[in-house]
Formats: C-alpha cells, structure tokens, sequence
C-alpha cells in the first residue's frame, strides 16, 4: 500500500524522525573517528588513530552537532526520547543502561505497538548505532531530564540526571582503559558539561534556597580536576560557573578554601 504524499512528509516532519536523522549524520561525522582498542598491536594503526583525533577533534563535531540538532528536539515528549533510544540503542551494547531507563520512562514503551508517531513497521528497516552510541544515550539522557524540568517534576529530574552523569562518566573511564590515552571519549565532553549545568539547574528548582553540601562542592571539585587533567574546557567552565555562583549564593567567602585547597 502507498504512503500519501501529505502523510509521508508528516511523518518525515514529526520530533522522532528528524532526531533520528540528526542521529545518523552524527554517526557519519565520527565514524573515521574510532580509535583502535588495546588488542590491536598495530603501532601505526594507533599512530594514525591519534593523528586523526588531534585534526578532526570529535568535542567540536559534537558541540556543533548539538546546535544544529536542538531545534528538532524542542518539542520532543519522554515517549519520543524513549522510543528513539529503543531504535538506536543496542539493548546488548555499552548504553544499555541508559536505555532501559529511559525506556522506563515512558509508558508507551510498555508495549511493543506504542511509543512513537513513526509507524512501527519501520524498525526493521532502523540499523542501531555503532559509532557515536555513548554521545546519543548521553543526549536522550539530557533530553528526558529538560522534559522533567519542564513537566515541573525535578525530583525525577534530579535523578535521573544524576545517574545519566555517572553513566557518562563511566563511560569516559573506560574508553581511557581501553584505547591507549587515543581520543578516550572526548565526543562525550560537551554532553557531560551539558549534563552538570542541567543538574545545578534543577538542584535550584528543587529548593530556592539551593547550596551545595559539603560532598556536593567536594564532588564537583574532583569532577573539575578530572576534567583538567584529561583537557576538558566545556565541563571545567560549567563546574567552574557552578562552584563559584553556589559561593555566591551562600555569602559565604571562607568557603572558598573548599575549591582551591
């Protein structure tokens, strides 16, 4: 049977399909940019990897792609977010976890006939992502959290993105493990400074009185010594702006001692 005309381009015009397009030419602008593992003994191979990432530099690629793509996410639901983590994340894969929980989410992801205004016959023909996997489990997580906020649900926002910034910087770990030091996930950077200014954000709608605790500002001091060690500008200037409006807040100039010991 034939799509009409005006049907197909609604279809082609609804949140999902263009994100899942956005999706896809990320996956085409990083795919020369996989780095070999630490099975390959290829020495050159590894040489040519790193020449490659100091030229191309995914952070750009990815900071860029997020301002061209943000327009085609404001309208998303957490149905949407759910159903285009459901096409594009291997389930078996490294962004498993976020994933499920954003799966979760969504009560149309409770079966397999609902979630999403693209009809479901289409899955077959969608290929999960191999290349830019981390950056986009790391994006949807971003969105589902914006969409919280906005539903004026900021304890699950809250939450949720507080797991989202333990899976992506766990993520980062590993790829330091297991790429010798080559382009170790930095595509990930803006997506986890992203993540933090979304976390101080609705730590704030939380509580208006909003102050880090102690472990709090000492956590948000190893994530930014973390970040200068492995050369991190996007999430050192967010943790930086973090710290330094919480001092702000509080009125509380001897607590400076507590980011610069």
């Amino acid at each position: 049977m034939t799509i009409p005309k005006k049907e197909e381009e609604e279809e082609l015009s609804s949140p999902t399909s263009k994100i899942i397009q956005a999706i896809h030419r990320l996956e085409r602008m990083l795919t020369t940019q996989a780095a070999p593992t630490n099975t390959d003994n290829n020495t050159d191979a590894v040489i040519q990897a790193a020449t490659t990432l100091i030229h191309a530099n995914p952070s750009k690629i990815v900071k860029r792609w997020l301002g061209i793509s943000s327009g085609a996410a404001s309208s998303m639901t957490l149905d949407d977010v759910a159903y285009v983590a459901k096409t594009m994340l291997d389930p078996t894969g490294v962004s498993a976890n976020g994933r499920d929980l954003l799966m979760q989410l969504s009560s149309g992801m409770q079966t397999e006939e609902q979630g999403s205004s693209i009809d479901m016959t289409s899955l077959n023909d969608i290929k999960y992502i191999t290349k830019c996997t981390r950056e986009v489990e790391s994006y949807l997580l971003s969105l589902a959290v914006r969409i919280l906020w906005r539903q004026k649900e900021a304890s699950k926002a809250l939450d949720l993105c507080t797991k989202a910034i333990q899976i992506t910087t766990f993520h980062m770990e590993e790829a330091s493990k297991n790429t010798y030091g080559v382009g170790s996930a930095n595509g990930i950077y803006p997506l986890l400074a992203r993540l933090y200014r979304l976390q101080s954000l609705v730590a704030e709608s939380c509580n208006v009185n909003f102050g880090l605790e102690m472990g709090q500002r000492q956590h948000l001091l190893n994530a930014h010594r973390m970040a200068v060690i492995r050369r991190d500008v996007d999430t050192q200037a967010t943790l930086l702006n973090i710290m330094l409006c919480d001092l702000l807040r509080s009125n509380q100039g001897e607590n400076m001692y507590i980011y610069i010991s």
